[in-house]
């Protein structure tokens, strides 16, 4: 396998503009209506995400989920797109750096086809569910002709919306990724090698199982079950720093998380059935 070719550096720049964008609009909702105190910047993914899965479960009720129909929700990633990348520049340094570095080998990983043996249930079903959503709004009773589209729920939209119907078609190279880059740029933003902390030695663990995750199972993947270890993660994460800081609301971003957990699964689309 290349390490390096245009794909994957295209894959990479595109992985690394969506993380941003969702960071900087979770930023905007953050500064706008939730006002939540943090410390760590990229904690905001949390609501920027929330906010595209919110979106997309509304929006597939009436549109198909495809490139054109989701030309103002596209703007909203390039407006946050813009917000993150002028705080970047105040707070630049060499961890933003490293996770950078890092995160190029989620790309090597999720850009590998999810064929029958890395992920067999994408071509059993989760392409077919894909084209649904890239196709039509939300159909009636879709899961009368096979049970498994009964129990699809929003990692499956994100993985729609990232195809961007009919230019991309590889929407399952960032559904997955883009919350372990989430972690990488999490963890490696909060560790602090001057001061002798809990929190190091957590981040630092957390990391390696991470990054062992990234090199031993496949990314390309629309399902929710690695996505929700992540969430998991995170939501530790939070609610430990939390504790420590004792920042008042900061735990709202726990809160916030929780949802999404639940929208993964097919509870949130009982529509669907």
């Amino acid at each position: 396998m290349l390490l390096f070719n245009l794909n994957k550096i295209f894959y990479y720049f595109l992985l690394i503009f969506f993380f941003f964008s969702l960071v900087g609009i979770g930023q905007i909702i953050n500064n706008k209506l939730i006002k939540i105190k943090n410390i760590n910047f990229f904690e905001n993914f949390i609501i920027g995400i929330f906010f595209l899965i919110f979106y997309l479960q509304i929006h597939i009720i009436f549109f198909s989920i495809n490139f054109f129909n989701s030309l103002m929700i596209i703007s909203f990633l390039l407006i946050g797109f813009y917000f993150t990348s002028k705080l970047l520049l105040k707070i630049f340094s060499y961890k933003l750096i490293i996770s950078l570095i890092l995160c190029y080998l989620v790309v090597l990983n999720s850009s590998v086809f999810p064929y029958y043996n890395v992920i067999f249930d994408y071509g059993l079903y989760h392409n077919a569910y894909l084209n649904w959503l890239n196709q039509s709004n939300i159909v009636l009773g879709l899961a009368n002709l096979d049970n498994r589209f009964g129990y699809t729920g929003s990692s499956y939209l994100l993985g729609a919306f990232f195809n961007f119907y009919p230019f991309f078609n590889k929407g399952f190279i960032f559904t997955t990724s883009i919350f372990y880059v989430f972690l990488i740029f999490l963890l490696i933003h909060d560790i602090d090698l001057k001061k002798n902390k809990f929190d190091n030695l957590f981040n630092l663990l957390i990391l390696y199982v991470v990054l062992k995750y990234i090199f031993v199972e496949a990314l390309s993947d629309v399902s929710p079950s690695k996505i929700v270890a992540c969430l998991i993660i995170y939501i530790f994460y939070n609610l430990i720093k939390n504790y420590k800081y004792e920042l008042k609301n900061n735990f709202i971003y726990s809160v916030i998380g929780l949802p999404i957990l639940v929208s993964l699964s097919p509870s949130s689309w009982l529509i669907s059935i």
